[in-house]
């Protein structure tokens, strides 16, 4: 089982008396733009984020563990100097980087550096007005070049803005002897973060702003209720389901976005998943071949596999994948004509096991259908399948295909939509 490194941490505040809150870790940043390809262009050639899915509509990228979500929005922008949530890179050559920043398309209005207790530093901004800083320690770095690193998560609030909340969420203080109107918070997950009393008031509602995104293993019976008596909820509410996990918007000082998201081992399987989006070309026990698209569909909620076996030849066959509550699920549109929905009953880093739950234009169990499946994940190019037919009260069949992954090109690569 998927285990978080954050499961060490110490909880502030739970006690006995009331209902305990999982821990909680940093898992990344959320941005809001109006075009989405041009954004994740942008950050993969300034900063060096690599990326890790595309449905256009949202983007994924990662740098030292930390992941940056872009999102489409028509939303306007909240105001300069509002409270929001920003980046912190650390790099080697503030002068590099700047430069690189700059060729990258981002702007920076005030190009000179300016000191800070810690070093210096320059602030860069991209076109939907989202700042991030680039950092140079005063005490070196083993960064060279135009080399940028994950230094840590900033949050601009009010200078009445309530500091505590943090550690009412089970982060814990670095230090209090920092610099004025500044709070560090220990590492949990991906990134430190820190708290800064430097905005000149809150986020107005419904603007797009950046938003902090903290993870919890799985939401318990009773995360909600934490939650309430902690001031993050007004009221219970359900998750809302989104491509990154079940996630909860958390009442946060200044309006600030801080949104706890479910990182399950369910949602992590349907990123493995996401991450297989391309053509592939199989070979069966049988020894036909097969040849099937992977693409991530309906704002990252859903991947679907189109298929194409040289057993049947002219048909297709579709199979869709998607998380259900705290479930990964899969339908299958056989050519048999009806479609088994099988549910994930193990979840390992490298397997999958999809069991028969119920089916659609199956008048019973015994009708002839596809009863199991079992993926294994055994690199990034490769991956095989065991789907198992059941008929009459038992397996008549079951057929292993292994796949490689086809290069991308014209012809190749897997659409999005």
């Amino acid at each position: 089982m998927h285990t978080l490194a954050f499961l060490a941490l110490s909880l502030l505040g739970n006690g006995d008396d009331g209902p305990a809150l999982p821990p909680v870790s940093v898992f990344g940043l959320e941005l809001p733009v109006r075009d989405v390809a041009s954004a994740e262009r942008v950050y993969c050639e300034a900063f060096g984020f690599q990326r890790s899915g595309n449905t256009g509509e949202l983007a994924r990228l990662e740098k030292d563990g930390l992941a940056l979500v872009l999102v489409r929005t028509t939303a306007g922008p909240a105001p300069e100097g509002a409270a929001d949530v920003h980046l912190n890179l650390e790099t080697g050559d503030l002068e590099a980087a700047l430069e690189r920043a700059l060729a990258a398309g981002l702007d920076a209005p005030d190009p000179e550096p300016r000191p800070n207790p810690i070093g210096r530093a320059v602030t860069v901004v991209d076109a939907d007005g989202y700042r991030t800083n680039l950092i140079e320690l005063a005490r070196g770095s083993p960064l060279a070049g135009d080399a940028t690193a994950v230094f840590n998560i900033g949050l601009d609030l009010e200078k009445s803005a309530d500091w505590e909340f943090v550690e009412r969420l089970g982060l814990s203080v670095l230090t209090r002897a920092y610099v004025p109107d500044a709070l560090p918070i220990a590492q949990a997950g991906a990134a430190e973060l820190v708290l800064h009393r430097e905005a000149s008031g809150p986020r107005p509602a419904s603007t797009a702003s950046a938003a902090l995104l903290l993870a919890v293993e799985r939401f318990t019976p009773d995360t909600a209720a934490a939650l309430i008596e902690r001031g993050f909820l007004s009221r219970e509410a359900p998750p809302r389901a989104s491509a990154l996990g079940r996630r909860l918007a958390l009442r946060a000082p200044s309006n600030v976005r801080v949104d706890l998201v479910e990182r399950s081992d369910a949602q992590l399987a349907f990123e493995r998943l996401c991450a297989l989006a391309g053509s592939w070309e199989g070979r069966s026990s049988q020894g036909w071949t097969a040849r099937i698209e992977i693409e991530v569909i309906a704002r990252g909620s859903a991947v679907l596999e189109r298929s194409n076996f040289e057993a049947h030849p002219g048909e297709t066959m579709l199979t869709l994948f998607h998380r259900d509550g705290e479930a990964l699920a899969l339908t299958h549109y056989c050519v048999a004509g009806n479609q088994p929905r099988l549910v994930a009953s193990e979840i390992e880093p490298a397997r999958l096991h999809f069991a028969f739950r119920d089916a659609t234009n199956l008048p019973s169990r015994d009708a002839g259908h596809m009863d199991e499946c079992v993926l294994r994940f055994e690199a990034p190019d490769a991956f095989s399948s065991v789907w198992s037919f059941y008929q009459d009260g038992q397996t008549s069949w079951a057929e292993e295909i292994h796949y490689r992954r086809l290069p991308a090109g014209p012809a190749a690569a897997a659409t999005t939509r």
